[in-house]
């Protein structure tokens, strides 16, 4: 009777044995191919396609929404939103149901025994069937697992807020990438016409000398020379044209476009010169209050002070209540079913021993914190310092390549008069040709790199691309909302207030970019004189950029102050604020409205009193119809009486147009 047992037993842990070695196959190709297949269709999912040329604005908003790096940070803020949901049940009574069947071979049955005379009193009875079915419904409260789980559940909602704080992280530091590839890209778009016919030209006069050297028609060491020449520009070309070839793919990479997509940028027509628009001590304000590595800091110091007193908890008493319905078939049983209620004090007395170390381990990670907190705010205003004194190195950089490639443009032009029919002469308009070329493409990177500086201010200040709400997060809105943050009007630009009562705006940061009027795209110059079209106002915005500066205020008034101060200037006949108005009513600067007729009527009054910048700008906006219908006549005019004036930019402009026949 015994062995049927013993081998049902030896059955059921060979069972189990077997059970644990589970195997699994390995990926086959197919399983990989499928993969691959659907991970290429859902990194571009759901996207908007890009129909129509790409303006800064939109690249930003398309990394904020389609950016794979910030989604994982999305989803991250979700999950971390979701465990807090979940710890709140924790601190809900434990309900537990419980039902089952029990049988058994022989009954239960049981005797006593006189504990006197140690003989037998009664006969063996039972008073329970052999098989019987049982069910419960408890409901049970421990009031001190309550308070812990109560603080471990605040633990949880503070992580959900420094997940946020990482987030606002990833998208400070995205969208300084995404300005300075906007940039680069920009300016690979700008240069790729140019590179190619000068990269032909320099092939051609290669192969000439090369024919010349296996003529011997001229000296060999003349021929050799002139070749080696030539192929050093070639290996500048190509190096240029590989750099500008990594321009686009970085920045579809930013804003997850399909690799290898075909789109072009919007071109401003001239480049802004962002500027700072909040003291020192300002900045070190906004950089405290807002960054997210301290704001964590300080989320992270409430997760500490919920441990002091989860700590302080455990130590005291714990009052647990249970009530419950129960259920047996037990035919023995006088009620079957019945309701039954319990109070129990529990208190690990161990816990009174361990506590203070424990208390003390809470309280040092809690001082630790605060430590933390000072070195990264020591670390955090030597950012801010050296963010602003990076800004303004770059700015000088940009301005000098701007001044560079004016010069540039003047000895490509001098170049081309002085041209002959001779070799040497043919090698020198290509080297300043390619001369030119590199200095406008040395002006984009710089260019490139001061939006860098400025956006890595704009991360160091911990300012936010977007307001705490919008109405909608597709692709339009967001657009929206980022244009108006990083093009806003001058006067609504007070972020932080010094002193005891410091007012700190999330959103606004505490600068804003110089814009310059927007201007139509002109055909393309020649690669003696790259860029000309685009740099022949750059003078203006420059000079402006001091004027949209606003101190911080604390509302936004009709007019700025100091539009009326510099309207009064201006009707007393002062050139440069005379130009200074025209640039404010062109670019909506300081809270006027766009008014081009204005900007023209101003403009002109400056050139008239003899303000080369406002003659050049003229010049431009005649030649290019921007506010007024494109009359070439008037802009050779205004560029000639520019050029008197010793201006280069109008030089080559006039060039230009001679050339295109005008």
């Amino acid at each position: 009777m015994q062995m049927p047992h013993k081998l049902l037993l030896l059955l059921i842990v060979s069972a189990l044995a077997a059970g644990c070695a589970v195997k699994t196959p390995s990926m086959s190709r197919d399983d990989l191919m499928n993969r691959v297949q659907e991970d290429r269709v859902n990194m571009y999912r759901n996207q908007e396609p890009l129909a129509a040329p790409l303006t800064l604005e939109e690249a930003l908003a398309r990394g904020l929404k389609y950016n794979l790096d910030h989604r994982v940070k999305l989803m991250e803020d979700a999950l971390s939103l979701k465990q807090v949901e979940l710890m709140t049940f924790d601190m809900l009574p434990r309900v537990v149901a419980a039902a089952g069947y029990s049988e058994r071979d022989v009954h239960n049955a049981s005797s006593s025994m006189n504990v006197y005379t140690w003989q037998q009193s009664l006969a063996p009875s039972t008073s329970s069937d052999l098989g019987r079915y049982t069910g419960d419904l408890t409901m049970t409260w421990n009031i001190l697992d309550f308070g812990v789980s109560y603080f471990q559940a605040k633990q949880q909602a503070e992580r959900a807020h420094i997940m946020k704080e990482r987030r606002r992280k990833v998208v400070h530091t995205m969208f300084q990438q995404i300005r300075q590839a906007y940039w680069q890209a920009l300016g690979a778009e700008q240069l790729e016409a140019q590179f190619a016919p000068l990269l032909k030209e320099v092939n051609a006069a290669l192969k000439d000398v090369e024919k010349i050297e296996a003529e011997k028609l001229r000296p060999p060491m003349e021929t050799l020379t002139y070749k080696k020449t030539l192929l050093e520009i070639i290996k500048q070309l190509e190096t240029f044209r590989d750099e500008l070839a990594q321009a686009k793919p970085r920045l579809a990479a930013l804003i997850n476009l399909p690799v290898g997509q075909s789109f072009s940028l919007v071109s401003p027509g001239m480049l802004a010169v962002p500027e700072v628009g909040s003291s020192l001590e300002d900045m070190e304000i906004q950089a405290l209050a807002m960054r997210p590595e301290l704001r964590e800091v300080d989320y992270n110091k409430r997760v500490s002070a919920h441990e002091v007193k989860k700590t302080i908890l455990r130590m005291l008493p714990g009052v647990e209540m249970t009530v419950g319905g129960h259920y047996d078939s037990n035919s023995f049983l006088v009620h079957q079913k019945w309701i039954e209620g319990s109070a129990r004090l529990t208190w690990n007395l161990l816990n009174l021993i361990s506590g203070p170390a424990q208390y003390k381990l809470a309280k040092g990670q809690e001082e630790l914190v605060q430590t933390q907190r000072m070195a990264l705010s020591m670390a955090i205003l030597t950012q801010v310092h050296v963010a602003h004194q990076e800004f303004m190195s770059r700015k000088r950089q940009f301005e000098l390549a701007d001044q560079l490639l004016a010069i540039d443009a003047r000895i490509s032009e001098q170049t081309s008069k002085q041209a002959g029919t001779g070799a040497e002469s043919r090698l020198n308009a290509i080297k300043a040709a390619t001369g030119s070329l590199m200095a406008d493409y040395r002006r984009y990177q710089n260019y490139a790199a001061l939006q860098n500086a400025y956006g890595q201010i704009t991360a160091t200040l911990g300012a936010d691309p977007l307001p705490d709400t919008i109405e909608s997060d597709d692709l339009k809105t967001l657009t929206g909302e980022i244009k108006k943050r990083i093009y806003p009007a001058p006067a609504v630009v007070p972020a932080v207030q010094a002193g005891p009562a410091a007012v700190v705006s999330e959103s606004a940061p505490v600068m804003q970019p110089v814009e310059a009027p927007a201007v139509k795209a002109a055909p393309a110059v020649e690669a003696a004189a790259p860029a000309v079209a685009e740099v022949a106002v750059m003078e203006v915005a420059m000079a402006e950029a001091a004027a949209t500066v606003a101190a911080p205020t604390a509302a936004v008034p009709t007019e700025h102050p100091k539009v009326a101060a510099l309207r009064q200037r201006a009707e007393a006949g002062d050139a440069a604020v005379q130009r200074r108005l025209g640039w404010l009513y062109a670019s909506g600067g300081m809270g006027l409205a766009v008014n081009k007729a204005e900007a023209i009527a101003w403009y002109e009054k400056a050139a008239g009193n003899g303000d080369m910048e406002a003659q050049q700008a003229l010049g431009w906006l005649y030649y290019a119809g921007d506010g007024v219908t494109a009359d070439h006549r008037k802009a050779q005019n205004w560029y000639r009486k520019a050029a008197d004036q010793g201006s280069g930019r109008a030089v080559a402009m006039l060039k230009k147009m001679e050339k295109n026949g005008i």
